[in-house]
């Protein structure tokens, strides 16, 4: 159930932030929530690719014909020649996906909510999702590969076997489920990142 909180202090921001953090079986902290930084705080949750096409519906047209022209003109190519690779890589680049960034860091996700200088008057926000209650929302094959392999992020590697209309097609009702991207780049893997 979503909920806002609006800190008062940087330590109660600290304390929201780091909220559940301790994982007892690991006597480690351990945060189960993926973090998102926005400099605008009424900013929502649709994908660019979404954005850019006006609704979900047309969004898979579009996203074919992008992903398609920008494997044309991409300098290179990744590692593995999946869809997955391509919509990271892509995403990475700035090219509207249906992904969205993400991090394990809620101090990353700050510095995405506060670097716009031009914006210091304005309320920005940090989105928090427990990725561990949404995978249990998962389509099935989902949670037995992840299970498998026990991981709560699904790997490029684990969606290699799906094109993206096969994905889509896994559940009637929507869901999301959090890509541990490839370490395209050192930026990535600093800014702890997942789409």
């Amino acid at each position: 159930m979503p909920r806002t909180r609006k800190p008062r202090s940087w330590l109660e921001l600290l304390d929201e932030l780091g909220a559940d953090a301790w994982d007892s079986r690991l006597s480690r902290h351990r945060s189960p929530f993926a973090f998102r930084g926005h400099q605008r705080a009424d900013a929502g949750l649709a994908s660019s690719l979404v954005r850019l096409a006006g609704n979900s519906r047309d969004a898979a047209s579009l996203e074919r014909h992008l992903l398609r022209n920008f494997k044309k003109y991409a300098y290179g190519k990744p590692a593995h020649d999946s869809v997955w690779h391509w919509l990271s890589l892509g995403q990475h680049h700035g090219l509207p996906t249906r992904l969205l960034d993400w991090t394990f860091s809620p101090l990353v996700a700050l510095h995405f909510a506060t670097a716009s200088l031009a914006r210091m008057d304005e309320d920005g926000c940090v989105w928090m999702v427990n990725f561990v209650e949404a995978n249990k929302r998962l389509p099935a094959r989902l949670r037995r590969m992840m299970s498998h392999e026990g991981s709560q992020t699904v790997s490029v590697d684990m969606l290699g076997s799906f094109t993206l209309s096969e994905f889509d097609r896994l559940a009637r009702t929507p869901f999301v489920v959090f890509l541990d991207p490839p370490a395209l780049d050192p930026r990535i893997t600093n800014q702890f990142a997942l789409f």
